[in-house]
Formats: structure tokens, sequence, C-alpha cells
């Protein structure tokens, strides 16, 4: 999943919220996965908890390209990346990422920006976050996990030579 992204915002927001359906660990709870930002530092959410990503602020004002890529049949924090502005970045503190995760988008879809959907009056998802407060630009899914050389690519073409994901085949990256 990529976007482009551009904020001045202070606070915690949505950027990507996904549902994932049924639990395989839990009958009574379903999985998640979401990314946000928190006073321009992102952020990753599973049903393991949340985890902060170490970067250079991006609530600058300024266009960046994010990239929440989930590995094929996802099962722990090992198997998902972030990526800014073409850029692999780590966890900013100590995170046990072998915990189990359930990670599927494949059942509730996919919101953008906005409060969790769906999701229980109760939920601890809804806690602290609202709405994105920014501006959203060329969202773009893929059926495969793209990788790091791959994602460079697209965020190199989306700066020189203006093209969003919908303008440049999946597997015509300008990468061999």
């Amino acid at each position: 999943l990529a976007l482009w992204i551009r904020t001045t915002g202070e606070g915690k927001y949505n950027l990507i919220c996904g549902g994932s359906g049924l639990n395989p660990r839990s009958r009574t709870t379903s999985g998640w996965l979401d990314l946000g930002i928190n006073d321009g530092q992102l952020w990753v959410r599973t049903d393991a908890g949340e985890s902060a990503l170490r970067h250079n602020s991006i609530n600058d004002g300024q266009w960046h390209h994010v990239a929440l890529v989930v590995a094929t049949n996802a099962r722990t924090l090992d198997d998902l990346s972030v990526h800014v502005d073409g850029q692999r970045q780590s966890w900013a503190q100590q995170v046990d990422t072998s915990a189990p995760i359930c990670a599927s988008m494949a059942i509730y879809g996919i919101a953008l920006g906005g409060s969790h959907r769906p999701v229980w009056r109760n939920s601890k998802r809804k806690q602290g976050v609202v709405s994105f407060d920014g501006q959203i630009d060329d969202f773009a899914a893929w059926y495969r996990a793209l990788s790091a050389t791959e994602l460079g690519a697209l965020y190199q073409l989306g700066c020189t030579q203006n093209l969003n994901a919908s303008q440049v085949e999946a597997n015509s990256f300008g990468v061999q």
C-alpha cells in the first residue's frame, strides 16, 4: 500500500485503516493493520499493539511518499515494513518483531485518512485517534509485496517525472 501525504498537523491521525477479518488466534476479536501519524512520526498498529517508527518528522508541509509493505501471509511484525520517501524505516524503540499478528486485508477493506471502520463502540482502535489533518494523494495497492528497490523507483518516478502509481505498470518500475 502506498500513498503521498502532506500535513502540518500536530496530534494523532489515521492514514490507512485495514480491517483484516477474523483473528485466527481468537474467536471473539478480529485482527487489524493500521498506519498512522503522531506529531509527524509514523506508527503501525496491529492486534499485537502499536509501534512507532524512527524517521525524520514528516509534518513539515511537504509531500512525502509513504508505503506499508505486508509480506504474503504475514504472521509477525518482521513481515511488515514501512518506507518513507523511498527508504525503509526502522522501529523507534525495541519492538518484539516476533509477536504474532493478523494482517490480512481481504475481508473488511481499507479506509483512508478517516476513523476506523467498522469497529465496535468500545474498540481500542478508537482511542485518541482522529481523521487525518492533511492531504492524501495517489493511494495505490498491489496484490504482492513490492521490493525496496521497486518502492525507491516508484518514489523517484513521482518526484522526477510527476507520475502517479496508476500511470506505472506494476512490473515496470524501471528496475531489473
